[in-house]
């Protein structure tokens, strides 16, 4: 990162041709860095305070939750019956622990889709459907498959 970082602030850098030849290259770039790890883990203080803007995203609501799950299920022409969302947060809502983050939703709504493909029918989030997608969800997450 001080690599980068020491380029960023001076506006160019320095190429080096197998040739032994040096270029000098604009260096006019925004770096974006996103973990979700705490950023004092990620570096020490003098390398933060280079880092002019950090932006913490926390964890939706759960009527912001119940949203974004709304609006992707009518993007991605989702059926949901009634009072089934509701019911989908409450449940990972009770879990206890950290709330779930936004991106759930997504990854819940693509492991129904994906199993409604393979059974050749239209996707349904309904509690049978949420349950099989939570579970495989969370066995990948618990094992380190997906952060």
């Amino acid at each position: 990162m001080t690599r980068w970082l020491i380029s960023v602030e001076r506006g160019w850098d320095s190429l080096g041709l197998i040739t032994g030849e040096k270029l000098t290259i604009p260096f006019d770039v925004q770096l974006l860095f996103a973990t979700n790890q705490p950023v004092e883990h990620l570096a020490d203080d003098a390398l933060l305070r280079r880092i002019l803007y950090k932006v913490e995203i926390p964890s939706p609501g759960r009527a912001e939750f119940a949203e974004i799950l709304r609006q992707l299920c009518r993007q991605k022409n989702v059926h949901t019956p009634e009072g089934v969302i509701e019911r989908v947060v409450e449940r990972l809502y009770s879990q206890g622990g950290e709330p779930p983050r936004a991106v759930y939703a997504k990854d819940l709504l693509e492991v129904v889709i994906e199993g409604a493909a393979y059974d050749e029918r239209d996707p349904v989030l309904d509690e049978d459907a949420f349950e099989r997608a939570y579970h495989l969800i969370t066995s990948q997450r618990a094992s380190g498959g997906q952060s």
